[in-house]
């Protein structure tokens, strides 16, 4: 096999990154089909791509340099089809891959990734289970062609390569490679660039906007337009921030995908159930919903009905209907289904007429989320709620539970999500602030000093901050500033106190950080530990200090309905 140089590569394809996470899981069929119809959109809109996907020599056009030719030697990969931890599809499995990737990154990043697939099949032996170190071991120490060792960064960009492939393909060995791969790619002190989410303020102020927005078109006399066109956005937020599903399971539910029974509401998803192997982990197709969701995805159905036949619950031809633009570049062949590039189509409207001409909020673009990344907000969620790895593998279709690896690290949202909803329930006015922190403060700032004494009662006990108008002093909450219907303050001692209401605050977001980061671990621990994932304490833990947290979040709720407004 050629020797590559991985220092080489890092210089010419300058920032661009292979993301360590894919957008899709990889199902051959699905795939094929997929790949098929994103190569034709390729060639369509830069006039290259001329290859077949049949082909086994592809030739591209270098983005750096007109007239430079990259070149992709499928028939390198032939030689590990009847390697025993190899599918035996491996080619055009990684051609589909390939075009994957071609759809978000230049031809010389992808020709990157293939290079570095090779490579790491070439050091293991075809992902043999028993080279998983020896390939540990030879990505420490990578040197270029001339002997020079390679930078942090090029480790790292390696590492993401088989990452994106391993997810991606979901193939039995990436039990094996996957967690030794992650564990690695966290100790390298490299400052990554990649952020797979926008920053928690970014999806709460998205949040409450698309809420607010939703409340506007079930209560307003609005156009039939609307409601046609911006429904799928809010189905599609609804559900996917509590189901992990992919972009494309969303885009293929069917028109009949409502089940009432037991008393109970469920959702049948797109997920095949074929070829099932007793050692991987059985993935499931009905899920529980929520009565909320059940009726906004029922009235959609009725909703669309009028405008024919769809096969897809998101109508592609009522999408056409309310399309005033007049833009019909993107229509499909078949207009029964809808698809990923629609509803990529329809979230940047969203943002651009809803967010910013509707409501002055303006997202930038790097911040702004795409179909996929609601996948990760649920993830977190469910981790963050102490559900344990088996069963939130089985909620995201994932035949491993290594898969999740990925997507337990962004839990900021959740929390400040939480809060954020919690502080609503408490029927108080909550504002959103797009300064460096968001703040939950009521329009009716200090209310509980405005709350005054009920008749007759009084001033009995004096506290640190406020006082208590309970005789017996019967606490409701651990500290009373948390909540308690007896504690009271002025609005002098608000403005007296305000530093110790934000120490509270500081101590509050400690205490749920370490929480965080405890649970944080012990999913880790159980993704790459078969030891721990087999001990029931381990998920008692694991529901323990998610009640904790619960608990913690709920006085944080509380206690800043008091915040000033300044930094905490």
């Amino acid at each position: 096999m050629q020797n590559l140089d991985l220092e080489d590569y890092t210089k010419v394809h300058l920032d661009e990154e292979i993301p360590s996470l894919p957008e899709e899981l990889f199902s051959l069929d699905f795939a094929l089909s997929r790949a098929m119809e994103q190569l034709d959109t390729l060639k369509k809109n830069t006039g290259s791509y001329l290859f077949l996907i049949e082909e086994d020599y592809w030739e591209l056009e270098s983005h750096l340099q007109k007239g430079v030719k990259i070149y992709l030697d499928f028939s390198l990969i032939e030689k590990y089809e009847g390697f025993p931890e190899i599918p035996k599809d491996i080619k055009l499995i990684t051609k589909c891959w390939i075009i994957e990737l071609l759809t978000k990154v230049y031809p010389i990043t992808a020709k990157k990734g293939y290079s570095d697939l090779l490579r790491a099949l070439e050091l293991s032996n075809g992902f043999q289970e028993n080279k998983v170190d020896f390939l540990i071991r030879s990505i420490k120490n990578f040197k270029t062609t001339t002997g020079i060792k390679v930078t942090e960064q090029t480790k790292k960009s390696f590492i993401r390569s088989l990452i994106n492939f391993f997810i991606y393909t979901d193939i039995p060995v990436s039990d094996s490679y996957s967690p030794k791969l992650n564990e690695m790619y966290s100790k390298i002190r490299e400052k990554t660039r990649v952020r797979i989410l926008p920053p928690a303020k970014e999806i709460l102020i998205f949040s409450h906007y698309i809420e607010e927005f939703y409340g506007y078109l079930r209560l307003m006399q609005t156009s039939i337009d609307e409601k046609l066109f911006y429904y799928p956005i809010i189905i599609w937020w609804k559900l996917t921030t509590i189901i992990p599903l992919r972009a494309s399971e969303f885009c293929l539910i069917t028109r009949d995908c409502l089940i009432y029974e037991d008393n109970k509401y469920k959702i049948r998803l797109p997920r095949s159930k074929e070829d099932f192997n007793p050692n991987r982990i059985q993935i499931i197709d009905i899920v529980e919903i929520t009565k909320e969701i059940y009726f906004l995805i029922k009235d959609y159905i009725d909703l669309t009905e009028p405008y024919g036949h769809s096969e897809t619950l998101i109508s592609y031809r009522a999408l056409i209907f309310a399309d005033k633009r007049g833009n019909r570049s993107s229509l499909k062949v078949d207009t029964t289904y809808f698809h990923n590039g629609i509803l990529s189509q329809l979230l940047r409207r969203f943002y651009k007429n809803i967010m910013e001409e509707k409501y002055n909020q303006y997202i930038p673009y790097e911040n702004r989320l795409t179909p996929n990344l609601t996948r990760h907000i649920a993830f977190s969620s469910l981790m963050m709620q102490g559900i344990s790895p088996i069963e939130i593998a089985r909620l995201g279709g994932h035949k491993t539970i290594t898969a999740q690896y990925h997507y337990s690290f962004h839990t900021e949202y959740w929390v400040d999500s939480e809060v954020f909803n919690l502080m609503k329930k408490f029927k108080y006015s909550v504002g959103i602030s797009k300064s460096d922190n968001v703040n939950y403060i009521p329009d009716s700032i200090k209310l509980k000093a405005y709350l005054g004494i009920p008749k007759g009662k009084k001033k009995e006990h004096d506290l640190d901050i406020g006082f208590c108008i309970d005789k017996d002093q019967t606490c409701e909450t651990n500290e009373c500033i948390y909540g308690c219907s007896h504690w009271r303050i002025t609005p002098k001692e608000i403005l007296e106190k305000e530093h110790l209401i934000k120490e509270k605050l500081r101590k509050k977001r400690s205490n749920i950080n370490e929480l965080q980061t405890f649970l944080i671990n012990i999913h880790k621990q159980i993704l790459s530990d078969e030891i721990t994932r087999r001990n029931p304490s381990t998920f008692n833990l694991m529901k323990t200090k998610a009640e904790q947290l619960k608990e913690e979040i709920y006085e944080l709720a509380s206690i800043e309905m008091l915040n000033i407004g300044g930094e905490f």
